[in-house]
């Protein structure tokens, strides 16, 4: 999500195509994927090397709303 641009907000996540595999269920929605390395929401890395750090760069968004105020 987003632009690799200065200035912009942007959502990245490198994983391993072979061993990525989704986990989550209807039951266990929060279990996370496996073969995803590092996560950087808006640019700050909450996954990294495959452990969670305690960094939070996720917001709310309002529903209908088409660019980041």
């Amino acid at each position: 999500r987003g632009a690799l641009v200065p200035g912009h907000h942007a959502d990245v996540v490198v994983f391993d195509p072979d061993d990525f595999k989704e986990r989550a269920t209807t039951y266990e929605p929060n279990r996370t994927a496996t073969g995803v390395r590092h996560l950087l929401v808006n640019g700050v890395p909450t996954l990294r090397d495959y452990e969670t750090t305690d960094l939070r760069g996720g917001r709310s968004l309002r529903r209908g709303a088409t660019r980041d105020a």
